[in-house]
């Protein structure tokens, strides 16, 4: 059983993966946040695209999206708190030998019946070199040259 992407503690399959492939739409803001963070790290860049607000993504193509998903590797969502139409959130990812913290406070819109991504507005984002000894930032209690930093 793989856990989930979105630090839900369920299983990916029965958490974020039914709405990733289509099957399920999620029914809450926070739902919808925890999969897209899921199709980031995934880089299912159609699913981002198509579960945000069109005016966000105009000119930018799912392949072009893709490309750039390929340089992050997104690790982890933390909720801190959410709503009936926003969530607050922090999540990591890493870039190169570079780590990334994002939190952000993103508002969402149901319009027929599904849930969409409208604007989010970052407060707080910084990038730290990660030194091979030291523990990994993913949180998994490793070294980081023995966790992430093996690829």
């Amino acid at each position: 059983m793989k856990p989930c992407y979105c630090g839900s503690g369920k299983a990916f399959g029965e958490c974020c993966e039914p709405y990733l492939e289509g099957k399920d739409d999620p029914k809450t803001p926070e739902a919808l946040m925890r999969s897209r963070f899921s199709a980031f790290a995934t880089q299912n860049s159609d699913y981002i695209l198509a579960t945000e607000d069109a005016s966000l993504h105009e000119g930018v193509t799912s392949e072009a999206l893709k490309e750039q998903l390929q340089r992050q590797e997104w690790v982890c969502l933390e909720i801190h708190n959410s709503d009936e139409k926003s969530v607050t959130f922090t999540a990591y990812a890493f870039m190169g030998s570079h780590y990334l913290s994002m939190h952000e406070h993103s508002l969402f819109e149901k319009r027929d019946g599904r849930w969409f991504y409208i604007k989010g507005e970052q407060s707080y984002s910084k990038e730290v070199k990660v030194e091979r000894n030291g523990l990994c930032p993913c949180g998994s209690g490793k070294k980081y040259k023995k966790c992430h930093g093996q690829k």
